[in-house]
């Protein structure tokens, strides 16, 4: 049990989370860098198309990284050294968060990808299962272009989702009666450097749809057409679900431990501002994982609602933690940043609840299918310099003094 006398982490621990924070920021990196390397600029097409993955995980990821060490340092050395049991207890559950991660990357890396397909194996593919004589050859590089393009120009993409669900329980017209669209599985430069989209038959499109789906889950299964980019993903992906898992783990013990955790009190103000930093990276995933699934039903349409359920499973995760520590977490320490985080938080539901799709709108528009390399190097820069903002405890200290007298008045 925790004794009355203040705690100093463990310098064994602290080495070993070090380490695995440093493996970590290499897993984060890697695929982005490894994308670069083998396309250069032409990579930022896409990246754009799996921000999730490519974008954010190299930038905001980062920020979470540094923001989440201390929480993870205080949990570890609270388990290790405090609680009986505790290094058992602390090694089980790492062991089975490294499994269920595993599995749940298998699952993660089984979904067909643009990002991890060769470039040369994208311009030209013939659309699979159709005679030679009677299927036109479209590029899905030509696709990704266009779309991009498209992007930039307009704000929001969502009207140009074609729904190809034929089950007749839902409630959405039929093929044949729903409006046509421009459908990027078939589109061609020309038709969008002329300012008009060329609308194509729902059904039509479909079909285009699925055939492009289906020759781009073939290029990524080919072990010869897969990209530097997209191996590093497979081989980093289960450490990238295993620190999401940990960090909403660990949030919630800490709420659960609150008593617990008296003899961290002089780390505890900074664990309290680095929990919600760490909780607000956390959020920006979702919307960029919400981007990415709109961009991914614009270019390949929308066959199944199935799509998206490990993006709902993580968005609940995350707003469940989130809810946690407001309720549990916060009521130890500075009363007026208690106070003031509530009516934060309060607000900021409202608006994620009330402007979601506009928020992911947003989000696709400026940080993933519309985002330009110069925008893509500030916000690389950014997230950085943020980092080390965050990893430095001098400037940390400075930065927290300030918010706390800001928050205080």
């Amino acid at each position: 049990m925790a004794g009355a006398t203040n705690a100093t982490p463990d310098k064994l621990i602290k080495l070993a989370l070090q380490i695995i924070f440093c493996g970590l920021a290499v897993a984060f990196v890697a695929p982005t860098a490894a994308l670069y390397y083998t396309d250069g600029l032409k990579s930022v097409d896409f990246m754009a198309l799996e921000p999730s993955q490519f974008i954010y995980f190299p930038t905001i990821g980062l920020i979470s990284l540094s923001a989440w060490f201390l929480p993870c340092l205080v949990f570890a050395d609270l388990y290790w050294t405090r609680l009986p049991f505790g290094k058992f207890r602390l090694l089980v559950t790492f062991l089975i968060g490294g499994i269920v991660a595993y599995f749940i990357s298998l699952y993660v890396n089984n979904e067909t990808s643009f990002a991890t397909v060769k470039l040369d194996s994208l311009r030209t593919i013939k659309v699979a299962d159709c005679a030679n004589t009677t299927c036109p050859e479209f590029s899905l590089a030509t696709s990704l272009d266009n779309l991009r393009h498209v992007s930039r120009h307009k704000v929001d993409l969502s009207a140009l989702v074609q729904d190809c669900m034929e089950d007749p329980f839902r409630l959405i017209r039929p093929l044949a009666e729903q409006k046509q669209k421009f459908c990027f599985a078939a589109s061609n430069i020309p038709s969008i450097a002329n300012n008009g989209l060329e609308n194509a038959e729902p059904a039509a499109c479909c079909k285009f749809q699925r055939r492009a789906s289906e020759s781009l889950r073939k290029l990524s299964e080919s072990d010869r057409t897969v990209s530097a980019g997209g191996l590093w993903l497979k081989f980093t992906m289960p450490f990238r679900v295993f620190f999401f898992g940990m960090m909403i783990l660990i949030t919630i013990h800490l709420g659960l431990r609150k008593k617990d955790l008296v003899p961290y009190a002089p780390y505890m103000q900074e664990v309290e501002i680095r929990v919600v930093v760490g909780l607000v990276t956390l959020a920006a995933f979702i919307a960029f994982g919400y981007a990415q699934l709109q961009t991914r039903e614009v270019l390949l349409g929308r066959f199944s609602e199935d799509d998206d359920v490990l993006l709902k499973f993580t968005s609940a995760a995350v707003l469940g933690a989130a809810g946690f520590v407001g309720l549990f977490f916060y009521n130890m320490h500075n009363r007026e940043i208690e106070k003031a985080g509530k009516i934060t938080g309060i607000i900021t539901s409202g608006i994620a609840y009330f402007k979601f799709d506009q928020i992911i709108v947003l989000t696709n528009k400026y940080f993933g299918s519309g985002i330009s390399p110069f925008a893509l190097i500030i916000l690389l820069f950014v997230s950085f310099l943020f980092s080390i903002l965050i990893i430095s405890t001098p400037a940390w200290r400075a930065i927290r003094a300030i918010s706390i007298r800001s928050l205080s008045r």
